[in-house]
């Protein structure tokens, strides 16, 4: 129960909580920047993956994330049918 406990209250809060402690604005070229290469925008960040290599493998991480909402929900099929899939 401690394990299912952690995993599914306590990283998320805490990484939730150092992501704000950065202030960085999470916006697509950051986040494209993140994926290709973590450690060039969190230096001092413990991201055991190396990034990204293919524009179009990032474009697929950057379209999902786009279908939710900043609080995780999913959003509104009229926003949804407004996104393009990077074929």
């Amino acid at each position: 129960m401690l394990t299912v406990l952690l995993k599914v209250i306590l990283i998320p809060w805490v990484l939730h909580r150092l992501i704000d402690s950065l202030n960085i604005k999470w916006d697509v070229e950051t986040l494209t920047a993140y994926l290709r290469n973590p450690k060039d925008v969190v230096p001092k960040g413990k991201m055991a993956m190396a990034g990204l290599r293919k524009d179009e493998d990032i474009e697929n991480v950057i379209f999902y994330l786009a279908q939710f909402d900043e609080n995780g929900e999913e959003r509104s099929e009229e926003h949804t049918s407004e996104l393009q899939s990077p074929d």
